[in-house]
């Protein structure tokens, strides 16, 4: 092997080990002990490509086998790999983002999520518009919410909760879901309440939907027949009194949790 071949595997080495980190040409420059003008010319001479031509291909392709074998987020490949991200790719990753975040207001939120926020605002995002359309409402909306606000009810000290009745439901005009999914939010912003529960009668049961800012409440979902997450989970049902049962089981888990 001789001077030039051997400076040249000795860029591409550097390369590979620093892959992850910003790599300059006085960097491969002084891997191959020449001046950066004459390692430019002869790494793109014995490899066909540029230095930098040749560290974008080899994130890529990295950032390829992360996609095929990791579970990964696209942004934070886009990162390392460097990529050239259009603005309506961006918009959308971001958009995401928002959305499975809670606004950056939930616990898996960390200085990680607003690195990838950061990364992704360096293209045009209009996050006025954004916002806007996820979260904007028209007057028929915030007047049925208003209505469901006024429906709240405490149990014990720091559980909230919503019961429709049947007619209630029907006299909305809405869907279970809009009514069931959609109400339970109304309850998040309600200070001292750790657990809120939005309960809707149907013909198929009474539809249960559970939140909570800081306790595990999907064993009791399960113990009711449902599923879901630690702080978001649902179920299923069978009566008013059921439902009044799981309120009794959410402050007995409140209380067990404190005790610990």
């Amino acid at each position: 092997m001789n001077e030039q071949t051997k400076a040249v595997q000795q860029m591409q080495d550097y390369i590979l080990t620093h892959i992850a980190e910003e790599i300059t040409l006085a960097d491969l420059a002084h891997a191959a002990s020449f001046s950066p003008w004459y390692a430019h010319r002869l790494f793109r001479e014995l490899t066909g490509v540029s230095p930098a031509e040749y560290i974008r291909k080899l994130r890529l392709t990295e950032a390829a086998k992360r996609l095929k074998s990791e579970k990964c987020r696209i942004t934070e490949l886009a990162m390392e790999a460097g990529w050239v991200m259009p603005d309506i790719a961006a918009e959308a990753l971001y958009t995401g983002m928002v959305t499975d975040s809670g606004r950056f207001r939930y616990d898996s939120v960390s200085a990680g999520t607003f690195r990838r926020a950061a990364y992704l605002m360096q293209n045009k995002i209009d996050t006025t518009a954004i916002f806007g359309e996820l979260y904007a409402d028209d007057l028929s909306s915030v007047q049925l919410r208003a209505s469901f606000v006024a429906k709240i009810r405490l149990y014990a000290e720091h559980i909230a909760y919503i019961y429709t009745t049947y007619e209630e439901f029907l006299a909305t005009g809405e869907t279970a879901f809009n009514i069931s999914r959609g109400m339970v939010g109304t309850m998040s912003d309600l200070r001292g309440i750790d657990i809120w529960a939005n309960f809707t009668e149907t013909v198929d049961g009474v539809l249960c939907e559970l939140r909570s800012s800081r306790y595990n409440i999907n064993p009791i979902a399960v113990k009711y027949g449902g599923g879901g997450h630690a702080k978001a989970s649902g179920a299923t049902l069978k009566s008013r009194e059921e439902a009044m049962a799981m309120l009794e089981d959410l402050e007995a888990l409140i209380q067990k949790e404190n005790e610990a």
